[in-house]
């Protein structure tokens, strides 16, 4: 509960900067201090939506001339200044004396009984339900929640930050700012939060607000933005010490998340005041939030971040329909629903199969009472995760297999066709090149031809050897005439004459087997099948080096990021893809190109399918001939020529295409010629989102990469539409060519001269 009364103050400091700043034309409230009707005269009261006697405040709903309204009222703190007046002019009335101790009900003078008050009116359904009491749980979000859950419920609402931009711009609260840096990158301003009242340093309370306004919460930082907090906690101090005497050691500064309004800002407050909001669950010291970046770049995009919700909270609903919330109220959002009283020992089990919801329901003293319901209830939630897992298998296999239905190229580079009505006599092609074609083959396949090839060969010269032996009379059990001369000594059947068959081929040669010399069949059939033993060694040994160095090997060393990104470079709009040799030996005259692949229509109403377009991707250092020893990132310029100048962060998902990207290259160990090849269709494209930084330097010099983040994204501020940037661009490109040249010069008079001067007359 005390989470949520921290979030709730912070809530009701965002509320009432809004109204400060904005205007409170629906409601008659005088908005002279001097008044003399009191806009909470004629307040109605229905009901108290929450109190507290910690905090000394009360939140109380009601209608204000038939309009609904909520007031909070606040005890304000004693003031160490007013502590002489109060003593003198309170009065004291006695409750209770018992030895030393007495307790008194003190009534000081009305300027010293101050109460804060905010009221809200109109006030929406919103607003009630916002100060209405809460149950509170403890969201744990992964950084894959982040980009899949949180990140697009903020994008889809429209949480108002114009307050923020109004202070900013000194539009509002301009005379409230301590210290101010208008750098744009690393610039902050600083003022009094509003649960501040500045009469006394003990609850001194601060915000610094940036710039820059692409940042929206902690998720958005990464090392990159190191000089900005470390300048914000450099000369916040400084200013709050010069302004207020406090030292650094004196202060608390951190970060909440999740925050109150998405527009970066650090909160600076005495360390001896409990700030609403500076629990564990909620917030972050700076000084962790510098430290963590120091150790890496992607920290807080990656890691989880644990904060507390509210039950009405509606990014809460996002969590429960994901199944990240294990809560004791509410089913699990799987194959099984869940339910366990604690208080109890009832449990209710829903298995959901084919639409039809079947329910068990069991009371402690029956089912699940003792050890063995604590082991039925294991088991359930064991199923449920095989469930989950079984489930996510199948979902990925088959999301692979459409994937690859729809891709021309495979991530991995693999060319998804089918060629079909083939003549036959192009079949012996394949033949003709069967180098090319073994070499193709499968490794499978490969090694099946490797042991066919010496087997079967052994086997038809072993049948040959014994045809011979048959011929002659050598084998056994056969008549054999006075002086027979065999052909083969010790071949007696089939099983023999293969084995005199290997080891003539394989030139073992036991000695129990060999030629007498006595038949020349027996010398020309050697000499054949030494011949056929060595072509086949030599092939079969040539086709598995060949195929051990295929140059596609060492492609797949060679990697893309799975996702490519479109935003601002340079002050141009960009296509960024990243690549990375995974090798330190280096691929000598690197060159990278594109096609983008898409069915077009023919001015003539001829659909062409497949149509390709060229797509120049560049460096820094320009296309070709890459230094490859570090991750690149390659950009491709959306300029007017470019395929992707028709698209927006809309449209983008609504088109058709395949972006095929190649990188060609010779391995600098083999000096063979490779190429690396993957696709991006539509989805895998990123509107408005960057690369995190993965290279860094270490403490010893050395240059260190983080494959971890290697396709790790964080959103930017990017154009949303490439025409209408390309058109601005184009706009302001032709004002400064009809800009007038040179410079004016005020101090030069311009002087009307009534007659021209004729030099020519004498």
């Amino acid at each position: 509960m005390a989470a949520s009364q921290e979030r709730d103050s912070s809530e009701l400091e965002r509320e009432a900067k809004r109204l400060k700043t904005d205007s409170c034309d629906s409601c008659d409230f005088p908005k002279n201090e001097s008044a003399r009707e009191s806009p909470i005269s004629g307040f109605e009261t229905r009901r108290i939506l929450r109190d507290s006697a910690r905090e000394k405040n009360i939140f109380v709903h009601g209608k204000i001339d038939d309009q609904e309204a909520v007031v909070i009222l606040e005890k304000t703190p004693i003031r160490q200044d007013t502590l002489p007046e109060m003593f003198k002019t309170s009065t004291l009335r006695l409750e209770m004396r018992n030895d030393i101790y007495s307790t008194y009900h003190l009534q000081p003078p009305s300027h010293l009984n101050e109460i804060k008050t905010t009221v809200i009116c109109p006030a929406t359904e919103k607003h009630v339900k916002k100060y209405l009491r809460q149950e509170t749980f403890l969201i744990e979000e992964s950084g894959d929640d982040y980009r899949n859950i949180t990140l697009p419920y903020i994008s889809s609402k429209s949480f108002s930050v114009q307050w923020v931009h109004n202070i900013l711009e000194k539009r509002a609260e301009a005379d409230r700012i301590v210290f101010e840096d208008p750098d744009a990158h690393v610039g902050f301003v600083l003022l009094p939060d509003f649960k501040w009242d500045q009469k006394q340093l003990d609850d001194l309370y601060l915000i610094a607000i940036v710039h820059r306004r692409d940042l929206k919460s902690l998720r958005s930082l990464t090392s990159e933005d190191l000089p900005l907090l470390r300048n914000i906690r450099e000369k916040g101090q400084e200013a709050i010490q010069e302004r207020y005497g406090v030292p650094a050691c004196k202060l608390r500064a951190f970060l909440h998340y999740q925050p109150s309004y998405y527009h970066l800002h650090v909160h600076f407050t005495s360390l001896d005041y409990e700030a609403p909001g500076c629990g564990v669950e909620r917030a972050h010291l700076l000084s962790d939030v510098i430290q963590n970046l120091e150790a890496d770049s992607a920290y807080y995009w990656s890691r989880s971040l644990s904060f507390p919700l509210r039950a009405d909270d509606a990014l809460l609903l996002k969590f429960r329909e994901a199944g990240k919330l294990m809560d004791s109220h509410k089913e699990i959002n799987t194959g099984y629903g869940f339910q366990w009283d604690s208080a109890g020992c009832d449990f209710d089990v829903t298995e959901v199969s084919s639409g039809a919801a079947v329910r068990t329901e069991g009371k402690a003293s029956q089912q699940a009472k003792g050890p063995f319901g604590l082991i039925g209830l294991l088991l359930i939630l064991h199923n449920e995760g095989m469930l989950q897992f079984i489930h996510k298998q199948i979902h990925d296999h088959l999301v692979e297999r459409r994937d690859h239905r729809t891709r021309l190229v495979t991530k991995d580079g693999r060319c998804h066709i089918e060629f079909g009505n083939v003549e036959y006599h192009s079949h012996c092609a394949y033949l003709m090149d069967f180098w090319t074609t073994f070499v193709e083959f499968r490794w499978r396949f490969v090694i099946l031809s490797f042991v066919a090839a010496f087997a079967g060969s052994w086997f038809v010269f072993g049948l040959l050897w014994y045809l011979i032996a048959k011929s002659n009379g050598d084998l056994e059990g056969e008549k054999k005439p006075d002086g027979h001369l065999k052909c083969i000594d010790n071949i007696n059947g089939l099983r023999t004459a293969f084995l005199y068959s290997l080891e003539t081929q394989t030139t073992i040669g036991y000695g129990g087997r060999a030629l007498t010399g006595n038949c020349a069949g027996t010398v020309a059939l050697l000499v054949v099948q030494s011949l056929v033993g060595a072509i086949i060694n030599c092939f079969m040994c040539g086709l598995i080096l060949a195929k051990i160095s295929l140059p596609k090997k060492r492609a797949k060393t060679v990697t893309f990021s799975s996702m490519a990104v479109i935003c601002l470079r340079r002050g141009s709009l960009c296509l960024q893809i990243r690549v990375a040799n995974l090798r330190k030996t280096l691929l000598i005259g690197s060159q990278i190109y594109g096609k983008l692949l898409r069915t077009t229509v023919t001015p003539e109403g001829e659909p062409i399918i497949l149509d390709q377009v060229n797509i120049d991707f560049l460096v820094d250092a320009g296309k070709d001939h890459l230094f490859f020893v570090c991750p690149l990132t390659l950009y491709h310029v959306i300029d007017g020529s470019s395929p992707f100048a028709e698209m927006a962060a809309d449209t983008l998902m609504q088109q058709e295409f395949e972006l095929v990207v190649f990188l060609d290259g010779v391995a600098e160990s083999t000096s063979s010629s490779c190429q690396v090849r993957t696709s991006f269709l539509p989805c895998e494209i990123q509107w408005g989102y960057t690369f995190v930084p993965i290279i860094s330097r270490n403490r010893a010099g050395k240059y260190r990469v983080d494959f971890s983040n290697f396709s790790r994204t964080v959103p930017v501020v990017t154009p949303h539409c490439a025409c209408c940037f390309l058109n601005e661009l184009n706009s302001e490109l032709v004002l400064h060519q009809h800009r007038p040249q040179g410079i004016d010069n005020p101090s030069f008079d311009v002087i009307a001269i009534e007659e021209a001067m004729d030099n020519t007359q004498m």
